[in-house]
């Protein structure tokens, strides 16, 4: 019989971050595991089986094949790649016709929020891990919009965890992460196509760029023209 899966608690936390001990698998314990998080999304990441079982698809590998948002051939591999790396070729990119839906980047930074919550969660403890996310939102600047934005997806992620349970493994956890992101954009690529213009022809088109009631938070805040208004990367 497996032993049960112990959370480390705040001494825990500490003794990993100064490198006393091994930190749990995934945690977000410093920046270096932060990058992990949001990097994981790619096509391309190299240590994707930290995150995804074999054979699964990975976020960006969804965003290509099952919504339609264009990646980049490859010559080296010969095939379609989906880079959502910090400054990725992709970041931006969106499917034909579809300006009302969220750019890779904001997709990557919910996702982020609530796959790191859980883990730390997973990690330390429920209490722990709402603690980090508020440290991390004070010291990470930004606006009143931003954090709102982040504490949503931190609640997200935490909620998450609790229905998993602690002995779910990372890779159960992203993809529980990944299937809700998904299910939120869903609702979005589901609008009827008089909602998804501009003002020309949709009266309430500044909604465009908010996301559905419950569930994450998959927009930045955007200002009055629609564009992003945002101090996060």
């Amino acid at each position: 019989m497996e032993p049960e899966y112990e959370q480390k608690g705040i001494f825990g936390l500490m003794g990993d971050v100064v490198g006393l001990t091994t930190p749990p698998a995934g945690a977000p314990i410093n920046a270096e595991r932060q990058a992990s998080i949001r990097d994981s999304a790619s096509s391309e990441y190299a240590n994707r089986a930290d995150f995804y079982d074999p054979g699964s698809a990975t976020f960006g590998e969804r965003l290509m094949y099952e919504y339609g948002y264009p990646g980049e051939y490859d010559p080296e591999s010969s095939r379609e790649i989906f880079d959502m790396a910090l400054g990725g070729r992709q970041a931006t990119v969106l499917p034909p016709g579809r300006p009302d839906l969220p750019q890779p980047q904001e997709l990557r930074d919910a996702r982020q929020h609530m796959l790191g919550t859980a883990l730390a969660a997973r990690g330390y403890g429920e209490g722990i891990a709402g603690f980090m996310g508020s440290v991390g939102e004070f010291l990470g600047g930004g606006t009143p919009a931003d954090k709102m934005m982040d504490e949503r997806n931190n609640a997200v992620g935490l909620d998450l965890f609790r229905q998993a349970g602690i002995e779910a493994t990372p890779q159960q956890l992203t993809q529980m992460v990944d299937d809700v992101i998904f299910q939120q954009l869903d609702r979005i690529m589901a609008r009827a196509p008089q909602e998804r213009g501009g003002r020309r022809v949709n009266p309430g088109w500044q909604y465009n760029w908010r996301s559905p009631a419950g569930g994450p938070d998959i927009y930045f805040p955007r200002d009055a023209r629609g564009q992003i208004a945002t101090t996060q990367n």
